[in-house]
């Protein structure tokens, strides 16, 4: 009897050591996460500052005013905060395009030209661009007449499709609002709200929408001999490693998804974090210089979780070969469901042709074991959609507690393209 309690008191003690050992593990790569963001944050808002500084020193910022206001809609009025009421709202990774309100009809202005001499204000998050992707942008934008009144006056980058306000009325991009969340314009450095520019937005999409189009028409048709007399177009990104071509009206839906697209840290929209931008062959380094406890996955590699009661996101970068991939593990504690997705970096097409697959085990029990296998799919669509439509594995979290040994769930992944007969 002595010998059995003397038993027990070790095995308790050993898996306490484990637990430590997991948990202190856990705790270490966490804080050299925060470390890196950290640094990178201190890294931008110094740059930001010097240029600050140095704008300040000379004229006012391009698209104000010298009382601070903004020029490229003056019609806009500031609007206060009362009159504002700015909510937190949950950070999304899809957005709304033309949500304007019907008793509240804005027409866009014509933005003012910049002049000639202007500095472009650009904060650089990734290696710069090639001769010819330089030519292409500076093309597009002496063609429109526009210039820096488009660009963010934060970071100085243009602006995407999520564009905010602060409470002075001034626009901001989405990173900005979510990395600093101050105005950029040096006079005013309010906090920026959750009030959308709407004007500002449709005036971009349509703006994006018209640079494609010329971009598109650039490049000369090329006959397919298969199919005789139909047109086919390079794609626009072909200069950077797209060796595909298109319809022009199947061009539209290719630019969507296509791989070679300038790309943000993925990391943004599953954490909110991170806000990286490149082409997707540099996606590794900046994992391995920034993310390094999210390329630690490998295929056919034993992963751990511990502590399967709390909500949790898990990601993974995997590479084989030149194809990039994402694997997707995500515990929900209100809807009690696991899910586990793979994903390509790449068209739908290219990812349909690969499969994954994953292993849910307890080594204590060899012989039990859940696997799960299915196509993968694009990073062109939302994991939130694949979770939410169930395109993915989705399990209960009572089915996967019965496979913990001493709460922590051991598993694998593996990847594999389809032959097809």
């Amino acid at each position: 009897m002595g010998n059995e309690q003397s038993s027990e008191n070790e095995r308790k003690k050993r898996d306490a050591n484990i637990q430590a050992a997991l948990q202190k593990s856990l705790e270490k790569q966490r804080q050299l996460y925060e470390q890196k963001c950290q640094e990178m944050l201190k890294t931008q808002a110094e740059t930001l500052r010097k240029e600050q500084l140095a704008s300040t020193s000379g004229r006012t910022a391009p698209g104000t005013s010298r009382d601070g206001q903004n020029n490229l809609y003056p019609n806009l009025k500031a609007t206060t905060t009362r009159e504002q009421q700015p909510t937190v709202t949950s950070i999304s990774s899809s957005y709304q395009r033309y949500n304007v309100a019907q008793n509240n009809v804005l027409t866009p202005n014509v933005p003012i030209a910049p002049s000639v001499n202007e500095p472009q204000r650009v904060i650089p998050s990734a290696p710069p661009m090639t001769l010819n992707q330089t030519n292409k942008v500076t093309r597009v934008q002496n063609a429109s007449g526009l210039g820096s009144e488009l660009n963010c006056p934060g970071c100085g980058n243009q602006f995407g499709l999520d564009i905010y306000q602060c409470v002075g009325g001034h626009s901001s991009c989405k990173d900005c609002k979510i990395n600093s969340g101050i105005c950029g314009v040096s006079n005013c450095r309010r906090t920026i709200t959750t009030v959308r520019n709407r004007t500002l937005e449709m005036y971009m999409d349509n703006l994006m929408n018209a640079t494609k189009k010329m971009t598109v028409k650039e490049h000369k048709p090329m006959v397919n001999q298969t199919y005789g007399q139909l047109n086919r177009l390079k794609c626009p990104n072909h200069q950077d490693g797209c060796s595909l071509h298109f319809t022009s009206n199947a061009m539209g839906s290719h630019l969507k998804e296509c791989p070679f697209n300038e790309m943000a840290c993925p990391l943004l929209a599953l954490f909110g974090r991170c806000s990286w931008r490149g082409k997707f062959k540099q996606l590794d380094s900046h994992f391995a210089d920034c993310h390094p406890e999210h390329r630690q996955a490998q295929v056919d590699t034993e992963m751990s979780i511990v502590n399967t009661t709390d909500y949790k996101k898990i990601f993974h970068l995997v590479l084989m070969g030149t194809y990039n991939f994402f694997i997707h593990l995500k515990i929900d504690s209100n809807a009690k469901m696991m899910y586990l997705a793979a994903q390509l970096v790449g068209t739908a097409v290219s990812a349909s042709k690969w499969q994954y697959e994953f292993h849910i085990y307890n080594k204590a029990q060899p012989k039990r074991k859940f696997q799960y296998s299915d196509v993968c799919t694009s990073n062109a669509i939302s994991i939130d959609d694949i979770y939410f439509k169930k395109q993915c594995a989705a399990i209960p979290i009572a089915y996967i507690n019965t496979f913990l040994n001493h709460n922590c769930l051991n598993y694998k992944f593996f990847l594999k393209k389809q032959i097809r007969m």
